[in-house]
């Protein structure tokens, strides 16, 4: 068997701080003057001054006239269809980990990419050790939680649509597999406001999502839990219903505020 030869590792300095600078914006609940930003990224002022000229000028970062921090730019179209929103996942991280504390399941975050949502699991649960996050992974609508919460805000015409020619794949006996059964699910989610997943795409988990709306209208995403099913009973449902609620308001506010307060600055 031929061996195959290691790649060359490449590295170009310029990106690679570009790049600091970013996750040090991303990983911010404020605004930062230029000198936090060189210090967070360990560099000097001059070269943080002149990567943050480049990123403005690129649309990635926003610059407040009268405070003079530096921020993600809110209206930031990201290239990669269904990532999540780089206002949202800066904002939200903070609400995140703090639901994950209360909680002690999985907290995840979910764009839907029609018969997929893109998944970004941001904390493992407590029960989870050893097991790799699911950051950026796709996963079917029909059998997640965040799935069938997004689903359920779609037009019928719409989601007809989507499984027109698509088999519901089973990845449970438990799974969903066939569209009219979806569609009575869906309606049980639109009347009760948000999602369960009960053993649907991994067996003896449970996962309940609610959608994150933020003032602008924009296409909502869904926040969600998930724990063993031994934890979840109908008494504890109510109270991760009001704690994801809890979670996805208070997202929702901090968006709404940080694009007014933009929106004033410019």
């Amino acid at each position: 068997m031929q061996r195959e030869e290691a790649l060359p590792e490449y590295t170009n300095r310029s990106v690679k701080r570009a790049l600091s600078v970013l996750d040090v914006l991303f990983d911010a609940s404020r605004g930062l003057l230029l000198t936090e930003i060189a210090a967070l990224a360990e560099l000097d002022r001059a070269t943080a001054f002149r990567l943050l000229h480049v990123l403005i000028e690129r649309g990635y970062v926003h610059r407040d006239g009268r405070s003079k921090r530096y921020s993600i730019n809110l209206n930031l179209s990201f290239r990669a269809k269904g990532e999540l929103p780089g206002i949202v996942g800066r904002l939200a991280r903070p609400v995140l980990r703090q639901l994950h504390l209360d909680t002690g399941g999985a907290i995840s975050v979910a764009s839907l990419l029609g018969a997929e949502i893109c998944y970004y699991q941001e904390f493992l649960g407590r029960d989870q050790v050893g097991e790799e996050l699911f950051r950026g992974k796709r996963l079917p609508s029909h059998a997640t939680a965040c799935g069938k919460m997004m689903l359920a805000l779609q037009p019928a015409a719409t989601l007809r649509k989507i499984y027109e020619y698509l088999p519901l794949q089973a990845y449970t006996p438990l799974t969903i597999r066939e569209l009219p059964v979806l569609e009575r699910d869906l309606a049980l989610v639109r009347e009760n406001g948000f999602a369960t997943n009960p053993g649907e795409f991994v067996e003896h988990r449970i996962c309940v999502a609610l959608p994150i709306r933020t003032p602008d209208g924009a296409k909502p995403l869904a926040v969600s839990v998930s724990l063993p099913a031994s934890q979840v009973d109908h008494d504890s449902l109510g109270g991760l219903v009001d704690r994801l609620r809890g979670a996805s308001e208070q997202i929702g506010r901090l968006v709404g505020t940080e694009r007014e307060s933009l929106l004033e600055a410019s």
